[in-house]
């Protein structure tokens, strides 16, 4: 069995750990002019090919940081609430399109032998563009939701308005309305939501990556449209919808999600029982019968009966 010392790992205040810890690439060089499995270190055996570990890309978690306000606005507004935090983390079957890779531009100048001498100009990242995946559930309510989002948030392709308006109008004498609103100005923060998605190392512990994405708002709703083809098999629906959005990638948004995941405490204990499954007992309508499992009465063989509601 190999040894592993110390040295072998990064903490997350180490040169480029980041937030997490990381493999220490001092050592891992396993591959050479000859496959390099282990060697000795301060009189201990190490093993190189633990240094050599494949990073497996975890799941993304994205956590909702703040919904469009128009919707403290709306009746019921705690219902809204609890219909975009899911709609934006537990309902969509996938999420893409959330990217933070550097590039560099340089500019060239010619050195003979069409060789150039290259000189940075310019570092950019890749824009992120959140991209979500849903599967339509009976009465359409995701796409009914998005509906909603579009029409009385953001604009009604009647009015060329947002719908909200009407909401405002009712509470333009009330004290609590912002100040913004009775200005006549309506912000951004009213219509769009602002989410961070986290990707966590494999114990689900410390963020790998971490992008904030603000000013997200729906490019579209789901389809809807309506056929009629008795020939054919009736049809489910599945449909993508992409985001407007600004990302901020930096070591205090990994920060922001290390306290966040310090509090997801699903990630670090197996979920109760009653928590997972959809039933808590028997149907008092699922009556016993000779045949079947009894449940309503003593069981039992002979000598051996017992009793399994004991006083």
């Amino acid at each position: 069995m190999s040894a592993r010392i110390v040295t072998a790992i990064y903490n997350a205040q180490e040169v480029n750990a980041g937030a997490s810890a990381a493999l220490n690439l001092n050592h891992g060089g396993q591959f050479g002019v000859m496959p390099r499995y282990g060697h000795l270190q301060d009189g201990k055996f190490y093993g190189e090919w633990i240094s050599a570990a494949p990073y497996i890309r975890e799941n993304m978690i994205p956590i909702l940081i703040s919904y469009p306000r128009f919707i403290e606005l709306l009746p019921d507004k705690e219902k809204w609430i609890g219909i975009f935090k899911n709609l934006m983390e537990n309902i969509p079957q996938s999420i893409d399109g959330i990217k933070m890779t550097l590039s560099v531009d340089y500019d060239q100048t010619p050195t003979g032998a069409q060789e150039q001498f290259e000189a940075p100009v310019r570092v950019s990242r890749e824009r992120s563009e959140p991209n979500y995946t849903y599967k339509e559930r009976k009465g359409m309510p995701i796409t009914k939701t998005f509906n909603f989002w579009i029409t009385v948030g953001i604009m009604d392709p009647d009015t060329q308005q947002a719908g909200i308006i009407k909401y405002i109008d009712k509470k333009k004498d009330s004290t609590d309305l912002d100040p913004a609103l009775k200005a006549g100005v309506y912000t951004p923060e009213f219509y769009t939501a602002t989410v961070l998605y986290v990707e966590p190392d494999n114990l689900n512990i410390s963020p790998i990556k971490a992008a904030l994405v603000f000013n997200m708002a729906p490019k579209g709703s789901g389809p809807m449209e309506m056929a009629r083809n008795l020939a054919n098999a009736k049809e489910g629906l599945e449909f993508s919808v992409g985001f407007t959005g600004m990302t901020i990638s930096t070591p205090p948004v990994l920060k922001f999600a290390k306290s966040l995941m310090n509090r997801m405490t699903s990630l670090y204990e197996t979920p109760d029982v009653a928590e997972t499954i959809p039933v808590g007992n028997i149907h008092p309508n699922v009556a016993d019968n000779e045949h079947a499992h009894s449940f309503d009465k003593p069981q039992g063989n002979g000598d051996m009966a017992y009793d399994p509601y004991p006083a």
